[in-house]
C-alpha cells in the first residue's frame, strides 16, 4: 500500500517538475528528475528498513510467546496431577494473559499438542477444564475449540486402552456420550481395570451390559462373563436343544435399582437374581431363576436358591454345599438329556477347558448333589460325575432316603457336604464329607453310621 501511495506521489511530482523544466529548460529538466529519483530511493529504503525491522520484532514476539505458552501449559499440565483442578486453571490463565496477551489464548493447536502430551491419564476427566483455562473462555466456546477438545480426549482414550479399545468402546458407547464420559472417568479412577481393558478391550461389551450398575469396572465379573461362564455352555449345547435352559455370558445383564444389582438374561429380558460383592472378591447370588444356575459357577461366590446353598472355591468349583427341607418339600423333576451332557462335559474337561479325558470313560452317572426327591434342580451347579454305586447305594443313598422320610413326618432336616478335589483342574470331586441333622441332632442311619463328617469317596471306575 506504501508502495503504491509513493508511486502515485513520484507521478505527480514528476509531471509538476516536467512542466517547469519545459519553461525553464533542458538542465532544470535533468536536474527534476535527478532531485526525484534520489528522494524515492531514499523513502523505498526507510520504507524497507522499518518494514524488515517490524517483521523482525513480530517474529520474536511470536516466538517468545509460544515459547511462554509451550512452558505454562507445561507447569499447567503437571501441576493439575497433584493440586487443585480449579485453583490450577484460574492461576494459569490468569498467569498467560497477563505475561502473553491474547495472542497466547489464539495458539489453540499448540496448547492442544503440548496438553495432549503432557497430561497424565490419570486425570482424563480433567483436560476440558485445562484446555478452557488454557484457551480462554472467549475461545474454548467456539466450535473449532470444542472439536479439538474432543480430539484431545479421543486421543487420551487411545492411550489409555489403546487403539482396539478405542474402536471398541466407540463401537459400543460412542452413540451415547454419557456412557463415553462414564468409561473416561472409570479409566482415570481404576489403573486396574484400564490396563485390563487394554489387554483385553472384549471386556467393554461386558461393561456395557453393567454400566447400571456399580459391578462394570469388577474384573471378576467382566473377565467370568467374557468367558468363563460359558464354559460348560460350549460343550453340552448343541443345535437346538436347551435353548431356554442357558444363560450366556455376552447376555447377562446388570442393573441397580433402589441400591440392589439385578442380573438379567438379555436375551430373554428375565430376572435371573440379584448379586452382592460381601467381601474383597467374594459374592453373594440370591437365584430366582435357577437358568442362572445352568452355567459354569462363578468363583469365590455363594448361590443361594430356595432352601439351598451352593459355595464355589477360586476355581468356579463347588466345594460346600448345604440344604434344609421340611414336610413341604417338593420334588423338581428331572432333565435326563442335560443331566448327561453336564456329566459327559464334568467328566472329560477340566477348569481349564482343555480335554484330559474321553467322554463317558469312567463308570459315573450325573449325580445331584442336593437330590432331586429334596427339590435339587437339574442345573449345573447341582450336578457333578458321581461313581454310580455311590449315587445308587450305600451311606450317600441311605442318608438321601431317610433324612427324607423324616422330613415328610414334619421334622427339619439339614443336609450339607465338603467335596474334595485331588487337585487345582479337574471338575470331578474325589469325595464328599456328609453332615446331616433331623431338628439339630445328628441323624443316626439304620446301619448305625451317625451323620457328622461322614466321607464318602467317590471311587474312579473305568468303563
Amino acid at each position: 500500500m506504501k508502495l503504491s501511495k509513493l508511486f502515485i506521489t513520484y507521478i505527480l511530482l514528476l509531471s509538476t517538475l516536467t512542466s517547469q523544466a519545459q519553461i525553464a529548460g533542458p538542465v532544470y529538466k535533468q536536474s527534476a528528475k535527478a532531485a526525484v529519483k534520489s528522494a524515492v530511493k531514499t523513502e523505498v529504503k526507510n520504507m524497507v528498513k522499518q518494514g524488515v525491522k517490524n517483521d523482525v520484532k513480530q517474529m520474536v514476539k511470536k516466538n517468545v510467546t509460544k515459547r511462554l505458552a509451550r512452558g505454562e501449559a507445561k507447569r499447567m499440565a503437571n501441576a493439575v496431577a497433584t493440586g487443585s483442578r480449579r485453583e490450577t486453571v484460574t492461576t494459569v490463565r490468569n498467569s498467560i494473559k497477563k505475561r502473553t496477551g491474547k495472542a497466547a489464548s489464539l495458539r489453540l493447536n499448540n496448547a492442544t499438542k503440548v496438553v495432549e502430551r503432557k497430561l497424565p491419564t490419570a486425570i482424563l476427566r480433567n483436560k476440558t477444564d485445562v484446555l478452557v483455562g488454557y484457551t480462554g473462555r472467549h475461545i474454548a466456546e467456539r466450535t473449532v475449540s470444542k472439536a479439538l477438545i474432543q480430539k484431545v480426549e479421543k486421543q487420551s482414550l487411545e492411550r489409555a486402552i489403546g487403539k482396539r479399545g478405542l474402536e471398541t468402546a466407540e463401537k459400543l458407547l460412542g452413540a451415547n456420550k454419557k456412557n463415553m464420559e462414564l468409561l473416561q472417568a472409570d479409566l482415570a479412577e481404576k489403573p486396574a481395570f484400564a490396563n485390563a481393558v487394554r489387554l483385553n478391550p472384549d471386556l467393554l461389551h461386558n461393561y456395557s451390559n453393567f454400566i447400571e450398575s456399580s459391578y462394570r469396572t469388577d474384573i471378576t465379573l467382566l473377565r467370568y462373563a467374557q468367558n468363563n461362564m460359558d464354559k460348560l455352555g460350549s460343550l453340552t449345547q448343541t443345535a437346538l436343544q436347551c435353548k431356554n435352559d442357558w444363560v450366556w455370558g455376552k447376555n447377562l445383564l446388570i442393573k441397580e435399582q433402589h441400591g440392589i444389582s439385578y442380573m438379567y438374561d438379555g436375551a430373554s429380558n428375565k430376572c435371573l437374581g440379584t448379586i452382592e460383592k460381601t467381601s474383597f472378591n467374594h459374592f453373594t447370588i440370591n437365584v430366582e431363576d435357577p437358568a442362572l444356575l445352568n452355567t459354569y459357577s462363578l468363583a469365590n461366590t455363594t448361590y443361594k436358591y430356595n432352601n439351598m446353598t451352593w459355595q464355589t472355591d477360586k476355581y468356579g468349583r463347588v466345594y460346600k454345599w448345604s440344604v434344609t427341607i421340611d414336610n413341604s418339600v417338593v420334588k423338581a423333576g428331572r432333565d435326563s438329556g442335560l443331566i448327561k451332557r453336564i456329566n459327559a462335559s464334568k467328566s472329560a474337561y477340566d477348569t481349564n477347558n482343555m480335554m484330559v479325558a474321553s467322554p463317558n470313560k469312567y463308570n459315573d452317572v450325573g449325580g445331584h448333589i442336593v437330590a432331586d426327591s429334596w427339590g435339587g434342580p437339574s442345573v449345573s451347579a447341582n450336578i457333578f460325575p458321581q461313581n454310580k454305586l455311590m449315587n445308587n447305594s450305600g451311606v450317600w443313598k441311605m442318608s438321601e432316603n431317610q433324612g427324607l422320610k423324616a422330613a415328610k413326618k414334619g421334622n427339619v432336616v439339614t443336609r450339607s457336604g465338603i467335596m474334595t478335589y485331588v487337585d487345582n483342574t479337574t471338575l470331578r470331586p474325589s469325595s464328599c464329607s456328609l453332615t446331616q441333622t433331623v431338628n439339630g441332632a445328628y441323624q443316626t442311619l439304620k446301619d448305625g453310621t451317625t451323620m457328622k463328617d461322614v466321607v464318602v469317596d467317590n471311587i474312579i471306575v473305568r468303563k
